[in-house]
């Protein structure tokens, strides 16, 4: 017996609370590589729904996970029946796709989008995710991470304490780095580590 819930479904706007609200959840982009091309939702991984079913071993089994396409649902349907089929438990759509996650990214002033502040107050917004979001699991681990500056759409980064000499820094930090900055801010800025 399958111990998945059912699937809820979400809003645009609820979408992006939901990212930067705790630790933002897996997004999966279900369109063509040529949509996704176009625009997508800073994070997102591509993952077409004709091959989800290739893909299933690198999906992470706790987290929730945020599924999205176009504005036609059927999609989202197949790609939700195969992943509670194999126990998935925690899924996410949201309602109109791409399209009105688009519309809500452009209108609404309760998502913060990096690209339209500043230059000069990234490196804060920034340093708050990391605050909020990362520096906890650092820490706790005895390691610690310090920005050293953003230009050309690049976050350059140094890592501190046992961080410094850790191999999972360069792989899995840096990949949950990524994501609360996506999730949070709506950036894909390139990471490197000074």
């Amino acid at each position: 017996m399958s111990l998945t819930k059912e699937p809820k479904v979400i809003d645009a706007p609820l979408a992006f609370k939901r990212r930067a609200k705790e630790f933002p959840p897996f997004v999966i982009d279900l369109r063509s590589k040529a949509a996704f091309e176009q625009g997508h939702l800073a994070g997102a991984h591509l993952i077409p729904v004709e091959k989800l079913a290739d893909h299933l071993i690198e999906l992470p089994p706790f987290s929730a996970i945020l599924l999205y396409a176009d504005a036609d649902p059927a999609p989202v349907q197949a790609a939700l029946a195969l992943l509670k089929e194999n126990d998935f438990t925690n899924l996410l759509w949201v309602e109109g796709g791409w399209p009105a996650l688009a519309e809500t990214l452009k209108h609404s002033s309760e998502v913060v989008v990096l690209d339209r502040l500043p230059q000069t107050a990234w490196l804060q917004e920034i340093e708050e995710v990391i605050e909020n979001k990362v520096r906890p699991a650092l820490k706790a681990d005895g390691g610690d991470v310090k920005l050293v500056q953003v230009e050309e759409g690049k976050l350059k980064l140094q890592y501190l304490g046992a961080c410094s000499g850790c191999s999972s820094s360069m792989g899995g930090t840096l990949k949950m780095i990524q994501a609360a900055i996506a999730g949070c801010l709506n950036s894909e800025l390139e990471l490197v580590v000074v």
